[in-house]
């Protein structure tokens, strides 16, 4: 028995929505007419190069060209548009007509409230990327983080992915247990970690965990510290060391499928399993 149907498209969807500016798009682009959204789901899953090309060129995803949009279609191992080059960083800082609109929103129960526009975010971004490359960071290199959702979260993030390095992230509540079996596959170069945070009325000190990290990992050259509370880190490159000199952020350019980031399953059979996600695919999945 078929359920009862929760949502349709309004009726002036290709006047008032992204997917009806990309139908029309592809109308004046293409050639193609579309009865409905039923018609353009079953050509996006038909015409897969037609669609993801199509996409591609819609939202302009990068300057170099591809050679082909699907050139190996064997699964698994497809291989997605062979010869790009490209960097999913460049496309998080907005353009230039965004650098004095607010990017970033911060509120926490640790610290006061603040807010960066696109220029402050490239800034500091830039300062970062300059900060790991003195630390020997480079591209295939692994960046994680021990630290909660915060600006400079989002920053070491972008500087990373600027390299070309590969980022993965725990949140400071996790053990140090469980932060070892998901870090330690991935044999990091250098951590990133706040020594504690603010929860309700009391902070959450998670020193000792940082360093039964840093012992466990023997991957790990450098901790750097976050300053988020009182519990500061010894033995580490602070924040303020990192950022100390300027640079512009530049960004490397890289194959469609080279690796962006690391996330991991929940590890209820066996290790959490290491899941890589490019960039390319990051990008193109994110702007569809």
């Amino acid at each position: 028995m078929i359920g009862d149907i929760l949502w349709t498209p309004p009726a002036d969807w290709r006047e008032t929505t992204e997917i009806g500016r990309f139908v029309n798009w592809l109308g004046d682009e293409r050639g193609l007419e579309f009865g409905g959204a039923d018609d353009l789901h079953r050509w996006s899953v038909d015409d897969l190069e037609g669609f993801w090309g199509g996409l591609w060129d819609f939202y302009g995803i990068c300057s170099t060209p591809y050679e082909r949009v699907l050139g190996n279609r064997t699964m698994p191992g497809a291989e997605w548009f062979p010869g790009a080059r490209l960097n999913y960083a460049e496309h998080l800082v907005g353009l230039e007509e965004d650098r004095d609109r607010v990017a970033v929103v911060a509120r926490s129960q640790t610290r006061g409230p603040m807010e960066l526009t696109f220029a402050e975010l490239i800034e500091r971004a830039g300062r970062v990327r300059l900060g790991l490359q003195r630390l020997g960071v480079q591209r295939g290199d692994r960046v994680v983080a021990y630290m909660p959702n915060i600006p400079e979260t989002l920053i070491g993030f972008i500087a990373t992915a600027s390299l070309g390095a590969i980022w993965a992230t725990c949140a400071p509540e996790f053990g140090a247990r469980s932060v070892v079996d998901r870090f330690a596959q991935i044999e990091p170069r250098v951590l990133m970690a706040v020594g504690g945070y603010g929860y309700r009325n009391r902070y959450v000190d998670r020193r000792d965990e940082v360093e039964t990290i840093r012992g466990r990992i023997p991957s790990i050259e450098q901790v750097v510290w976050v300053p988020f509370g009182e519990a500061r880190l010894e033995d580490s490159v602070s924040w303020e060391e990192l950022t100390a000199e300027s640079a512009p952020l530049e960004f490397e350019q890289v194959a469609f499928d080279h690796p962006l980031y690391v996330l991991f399953s929940s590890g209820t059979t066996g290790l959490p399993k290491p899941i890589v996600h490019g960039h390319g695919g990051q990008l193109i999945e994110h702007r569809k």
